[in-house]
């Protein structure tokens, strides 16, 4: 297991040198939000993250209420083609924008089916249980291409999402604090890379 703290605009000039003396050994950088909001912190923070010898993963906060998933997939793929590699990528499903009851899982394929044809390296789907719930991505076998970061901030133990027998990552608080960084969101990472 490995500590990871995901970053983005919210977080301002992070400074990563102090991760490894803090226990982060992962850092997920958010490159874009939707297909028109680009994080003006991600090449900075991906290449910091290298220089730092942090592990790094770029992620895209999907905006399903504004976009389809190839949509955002070719402007996310774009986005990161023009900074430094990255280890993972993920698709942040929480868009609050979205309708309440609307179903994400066509969406999330579409994204995944355009990213795995550009990126070779593990796909991530983040979320949350009630997320899921709420917008069917549960049971869905063709979803199952993605490893599983499940956010869920009041248990001591998280569980699996149906249509997934393991978790890649935990997301255990959204009010942690690593130096170098402030409040930050803290994960536990369970897969290797």
């Amino acid at each position: 297991m490995t500590l990871a703290i995901d970053i983005s605009n919210n977080n301002g000039v992070v400074d990563l040198s102090y991760c490894h003396d803090a226990g982060v050994e992962i850092a997920v950088a958010k490159a874009t939000e939707g297909v028109n909001f680009h994080d003006d912190f991600y090449y900075r923070n991906v290449a910091h993250a290298h220089s730092s010898g942090i592990h790094v993963g770029a992620y895209d906060f999907a905006r399903p209420s504004a976009n389809t998933g190839a949509q955002e997939a070719k402007a996310f793929l774009a986005e990161i083609a023009g900074g430094e590699t990255v280890d993972f990528v993920a698709l942040d499903m929480e868009d609050d924008r979205v309708s309440p009851t609307a179903g994400l899982a066509a969406f999330a394929l579409d994204w995944w089916e355009c990213v795995r044809e550009n990126f070779s390296r593990p796909i991530y789907l983040y979320t949350s249980h009630g997320y899921a719930l709420a917008h069917d991505l549960l049971n869905h076998p063709e979803l199952g291409g993605f490893r599983l970061w499940i956010a869920s901030w009041s248990v001591t133990q998280p569980t699996s999402l149906s249509g997934w027998d393991r978790i890649g990552a935990w997301q255990f608080t959204d009010e942690g604090y690593t130096p170098g960084v402030g409040r930050v969101d803290q994960s536990i990472w369970y897969d290797r890379f």
